[in-house]
């Protein structure tokens, strides 16, 4: 099952949150500062519906 990861925060290990996007055919998301939340969710959203031909 893909599992899309947001980090929220400077301080987020994308390293880590990668790994897991990458083992379950997902997607890491960075939302450094509040400003990038509504982006990162549009994103992430579009991403699930076309799963996994995107």
């Amino acid at each position: 099952m893909p599992i899309i990861l947001i980090g929220l925060g400077p301080e987020v290990d994308m390293e880590a949150l990668q790994q897991i996007g990458t083992a379950t055919g997902g997607k890491a998301y960075a939302a450094r500062e509040a400003g990038d939340v509504r982006g990162v969710l549009v994103d992430a959203v579009i991403q699930r519906r076309c799963r996994p031909n995107c």
